[in-house]
Formats: C-alpha cells, structure tokens, sequence
C-alpha cells in the first residue's frame, strides 16, 4: 500500500519547480520532548504558523499534524500531544497545500472507482436495516442486496425492492419493501481514505492517476493564484505572469487528460464529477429539489433509477 508521503511526493515531481509556491520546508537541527509535546529547533520558521498542516518522515516515522505553536526568535516549532524525538535530525518539516488538493482528488477519483465493502446483516422481519458502519452520506450508494446468503448460496434482489429511507424515529436507513428474517450481504460504495498509519486504501496501480488529478487542481491554483495581476510582487517580477495562468490551465488539462484515460471516461465526466455507481446516476451538479417518482434524494445527492 502507498503513503500519503508516496503521493505528494509525486505531486510534488508534476508540478516540479512550481511546487515551490505551496510547497514550504524547515530543516530539522534538534528535537526534545517537554511534557506532552515535542519542540523541535529549524534553520528556518518562515512561512509557517500556528494552525499549519504539516508533516514530516524520516526512514522509521512518518507524522502528520497541526503546528501547536511558533517562536521566531528561536525558530522553535512546537507539535503538541506527540512524542517525535525519534524523528532524525536533519529531516524536513514540511507545509503542502497539495495536501488539501491530494484529498479531493481522492474524493474525485472515488466517484469513479469507489471503495467497495460489504456488510453482514441478520434480518429480524424489519423492514428497515441500518446503514452501514462505514456508510458516507453524501457519497456511499448500494451496489447490491444478496438475501438470503450463505456460503453455498444467495441471491440478488432487484434494486427497485430496496433504497435509503429516514426510518420511523427520523434515521437514515435501508428500507425493504417487505421484512427481512436471516442472513444477508449489502455491498456498498465508499470514498478511498488514508488510514492511521497513513496508508492509502486505493490500489497501487491508481497512484499515478490519482497523483495526476491532483496535479491539474494544484495548477489550476496556481493559474488563480497567477490571474491576480494586481499583486505587487507579481507585477514587479521579470517573468511575464500574464502567460503564467494560460500555461497552468493548459497543463491542467493535460493532467486531466491522463487520468480520465486511465479511468477510461470522457475528461468532461472527470471535470463534471459525473459518474454512474451501482444503477445510479450521480451528480452532485443537480439541486436536491428536482425529483420525480422513480427518482430518490439523499442528503442533497440526486440518484435516479436507470
């Protein structure tokens, strides 16, 4: 399994020399632990504040968090909470924008090539099941119901017996449309995540195509950061940063280029975020007003039955 490190480190590679501008670095000179939280003495705290995001991993750990605080007289940051003198001196602490761009493009991604987890239920003649333990509302949909099941047999039910209801006591659960008794399977979609120890749950072989949709939002950054021509440390630089926003949307579509062929989907789909899951149509484009007969909402999501 990759680490969230593995990928923003090839974000980092895309966008080569323009990660700089989201991309802020201190070297580690010395670490002790007071109390509850870890100090850690850098060559530099510019451009870091309390309240950053941060990381940083050596060759044994791997730790990411919030600034608790900032010295600048003594280029002191301080992580709270967490024992990290095992980090080894001259390790970089890092502050990423691109991990805030690495989380929607895992949530992007998801919508076409969702984690898919099944859960085991013992019907008690209701008609109505809970969700789910790992059920996202707003994301998750039903890819289907065996009942009954065992290990020697089961059955799918039609989709049109079965969907997302608020239950009597005003929770969101699954509603049949008769009562279930026994053994059954509901296999579901969720959104990929990283884990505790900051492993991806996506497949290896999707890291590129992940990696590559977060590149064209990193870009796409920067052609906004770019546009604003009224900056005065933009309009006193040599470079010409009139190009700048046109070059950055340009590689945007490239990236997006490359992953929509890996996913093979039409690049407008990606950009629309535009998928069909399970039956269903999803777009998070559509008002939660429009709906008809044949037609479900959830959670301000529109799911239409095809």
């Amino acid at each position: 399994m990759k680490s969230k490190i593995d990928y923003l480190n090839i974000i980092e590679k895309n966008v080569r020399d323009e990660a700089q501008h989201f991309v802020k670095s201190a070297i580690i000179v010395s670490r002790t632990y007071v109390g509850t939280d870890t100090e850690f003495i850098v060559n530099t705290v510019k451009d870091f504040f309390t309240g950053d995001e941060i990381y940083m991993a050596d060759s044994d750990t791997m730790f990411f968090g919030l600034i608790k605080s900032i010295d600048s007289v003594t280029k002191k940051i301080v992580i709270g909470n967490k024992n990290l003198t095992t980090i080894e001196t001259g390790t970089q602490i890092k502050k990423n924008d691109a991990i805030q761009y690495l989380e929607n493009a895992l949530y992007t991604y998801s919508k076409f090539r969702p984690l898919i987890e099944n859960e085991e239920y013992t019907g008690t003649g209701s008609q109505y099941l809970a969700l789910p333990a790992n059920w996202q509302t707003g994301f998750s949909s039903i890819m289907s119901v065996r009942y009954p099941y065992s290990v020697y047999f089961s059955s799918y039910l039609d989709p049109l017996l079965y969907r997302p209801l608020i239950n009597e006591s005003g929770e969101l659960s699954i509603y049949f449309n008769y009562g279930l008794s026994g053994a059954l399977v509901i296999t579901y979609s969720r959104k990929h995540f990283f884990d505790e120890d900051y492993l991806s749950s996506a497949p290896d072989s999707d890291i590129y195509c992940i990696c590559d949709i977060a590149s064209a939002y990193y870009l796409l950054g920067l052609a906004s950061r770019y546009a604003q021509s009224t900056n005065p440390t933009i309009s006193a630089d040599t470079v010409d940063y009139q190009q700048k926003p046109n070059q950055y949307i340009i590689l945007y579509n490239v990236y997006l280029n490359k992953a929509a062929q890996w996913l093979g989907i039409d690049v407008n789909e990606l950009k629309k975020g535009v998928s069909v899951l399970g039956g269903f149509a999803f777009d998070q484009q559509l008002p939660p007003s429009l709906y008809d007969d044949d037609s479900l909402i959830l959670s301000n999501q529109y799911f239409k039955y095809y």
